[in-house]
């Protein structure tokens, strides 16, 4: 069974405590399937930390805040702080994904940066989520910059 969408919610409020890969480093970075999960469906749930999921094969339901979005095969998803969400096949098929899932404060090198960057992306509540495209030249140069994070982190074995 997989550690994350499946154990560490809190019942009462639904927030994920995230078990992260080292606890020194507060980063979360996994291939997985949703076969894993019971009924190829996550638990719906949130957490201070920012997730990306970049689809290597199949597609992925996903629900953010009762919007739901169909993330095909090369995408992704960027979903923000505090978001209720969780991904799921509706026609219980198979889709390899890599999950990051991150603290922000890891991007705030210092107090001006983490108020004029950080904050005003996760405390913006008018974006929830953020979809890449494989199509678009700039969003393809970050999903295969992630793709790249997790091949280095599985030769680094942090996990």
């Amino acid at each position: 069974m997989n550690t994350i969408c499946m154990s560490n919610i809190n019942e009462k409020d639904y927030c994920e405590n995230i078990n992260y890969n080292k606890k020194e480093y507060p980063v979360y970075i996994k291939k997985e399937f949703l076969s894993q999960y019971p009924n190829y469906s996550c638990i719906s749930h949130w957490h201070e930390d920012l997730e990306f999921i970049i689809i290597l094969s199949g597609h992925m339901n996903y629900n953010i805040n009762g919007t739901i979005i169909d993330i095909t095969e090369q995408n992704g998803i960027l979903v923000n702080s505090r978001q209720f969400h969780y991904g799921y096949s509706c026609d219980f098929t198979e889709c390899e994904f890599i999950c990051i899932v991150f603290n922000p404060l890891l991007l705030c090198i210092n107090e001006y940066f983490e108020n004029t960057y950080v904050n005003t992306i996760i405390k913006n509540i008018e974006q929830p989520y953020f979809i890449f495209y494989q199509s678009i030249i700039w969003q393809k140069q970050i999903l295969d910059i992630l793709k790249e994070i997790y091949i280095y982190n599985k030769k680094i074995l942090i996990y």
